[in-house]
């Protein structure tokens, strides 16, 4: 459970989190639009961009997970 100071600022960070993802995948879009692009592009390009983003927390973690079990 988290102590009622730090409940604030835990929600605060989460909720900031949904919103930056809103704002890069806006800026995305309006990229890809800018080059004319259509909205199915904009969809390949996103999940393009999923895909990259997840490949690197999955290396992260994986990298995470054996540096900690080493100390």
């Amino acid at each position: 459970k988290l102590n009622i100071q730090n409940k604030t600022k835990a929600m605060g960070i989460h909720f900031s989190g949904i919103g930056f993802s809103i704002l890069v995948t806006d800026l995305i879009v309006r990229i890809v639009f800018y080059f004319n692009g259509t909205w199915q592009l904009s969809w390949i390009v996103l999940a393009i961009f999923a895909f990259v983003m997840s490949f690197f927390y999955f290396c992260n973690s994986i990298n995470n997970m054996y540096n900690c079990n080493n100390t």
